[in-house]
């Protein structure tokens, strides 16, 4: 039997909680939505959160009628859905609601992945423990930031400089980077793969998550994944935010002090509880 824990945690002094996590049948997820900053319209009367919860429901939908489907069958029906919910609103603006997903589907035999955009997956296999991301994203935002602001972009811009016009125009385009948002066929530019046999840990984190290694380098993957399995989201939460507050202390830290973070942790049978003597010892990596 696979256990399953969930959690998200809205990023202190946000108003809403632009994350998501969900669990049905085999399938869990977890969703980042991208958060747009003031000054900026997205075309869209609904919004980020609004966005999100909506693409988690159209996955559930599509889930529930194939549950076999391949993973990016499933993303690119759930964001027509979603789609066809507002075409009142301008989805041609670059900048409409987004979202990043990774999705992980069990199965007697192996486990589906699926990776869009900047959430991670992490997985333990044989005591060795590996991170998939989907690296565009970030390739595309370091060359943006190696480029001096444009003048003539407008306040809003230069202070944003992740979300200049040159972001915009790579977004869902070949050589760019893909992101669930109103383009179904950025499902089928996902990065996907199954488990290999033998998997003991595997989680999805958004990047508000994941930045307690890649961003912040408080720990390593290795320590993340025992953080969630004996002291639970909350502990890794506790860290994250404590780092985050001290790296913008640094003066050297640009955009959002905080982001939404959400987890989700499958044990696999084979993982080895620590403290449950009928499990057998267990020796930290």
């Amino acid at each position: 039997m696979i256990e399953v824990r969930t959690a998200t945690s809205p990023a202190p002094g946000r108003p809403v909680n632009e994350d998501a996590v969900f669990q049905i049948g085999d399938l869990v997820g977890v969703l980042d939505g991208v958060t747009l900053p003031p000054g900026f319209d997205s075309g869209c009367r609904h919004g980020t959160a609004w966005y999100v919860r909506q693409l988690v429901a159209a996955l559930c939908e599509h889930y529930t009628a194939g549950p076999t489907e391949p993973l990016a069958t499933l993303l690119r029906s759930a964001i027509r859905t979603v789609r066809e919910l507002h075409p009142e609103c301008d989805l041609d603006q670059p900048s409409t609601p987004a979202a990043t997903v990774c999705l992980v589907r069990t199965g007697p035999a192996a486990v589906d992945y699926l990776v869009l955009c900047d959430t991670t997956l992490v997985i333990e296999v044989d005591g060795v423990v590996t991170a998939i991301t989907d690296g565009r994203f970030r390739e595309i935002i370091a060359e943006l930031r190696r480029v001096p602001p444009d003048p003539t972009a407008g306040e809003a811009v230069g202070s944003n400089r992740g979300y200049t016009a040159g972001k915009w125009k790579r977004t869902n385009q070949p050589g760019g980077y893909w992101i669930a948002a109103a383009t179904p066929e950025a499902a089928d530019e996902a990065v996907t793969g199954q488990v290999p046999v033998g998997a003991s840990r595997i989680a999805l984190l958004t990047d508000g998550a994941a930045g307690a290694v890649d961003s912040l380098s408080i720990m390593t993957w290795r320590a993340l994944l025992d953080v969630l399995t004996d002291q639970g989201a909350d502990a890794l939460v506790r860290r994250i935010r404590i780092a985050e507050a001290a790296h913008a202390e640094t003066g050297e830290f640009t955009g959002k002090v905080h982001d939404d973070a959400t987890t989700a942790l499958l044990l696999f049978p084979t993982w080895a509880y620590r403290g449950n003597a009928a499990a057998g010892p267990h020796t930290p990596g």
